[in-house]
């Protein structure tokens, strides 16, 4: 929707995350690569969503996996999810936040 292409997967059923941003792996089961990516689980209260979803940007990937089976690893909490006055202000935020993870993870990039 906002410019930042994502895998979703509905995962409520499957587990009970805190609603946040998080550092993951992500292992794509066709080929077995690894990738570093951020992810964000919450009803996207800029939107006023209300069914949690789990929306995964894959860092340094551009390949269609719609179907295909994904394994995620969450590494670490990055932030709360929270609603933001405008999109802009929230695309902002994505931005800083996968800049400030791939420089945490400099060795990757």
């Amino acid at each position: 929707e906002i410019g930042f292409k994502t895998a979703n997967l509905n995962i409520d059923k499957y587990c009970a995350l805190c609603f946040g941003v998080y550092e993951v792996s992500v292992l794509i089961d066709e080929n077995r690569s690894e990738f570093l990516g951020i992810a964000n689980y919450g009803i996207k209260p800029t939107f006023n969503k209300k069914k949690p979803l789990l929306e995964i940007h894959i860092f340094n990937f551009n390949k269609e996996i719609y179907g295909k089976k994904i394994y995620v690893a969450f590494k670490k909490f990055i932030r709360n999810e929270k609603k933001f006055e405008t999109v802009t202000k929230l695309k902002d935020q994505i931005i800083n936040d996968i800049k400030k993870l791939k420089k945490e993870n400099e060795k990757f990039f």
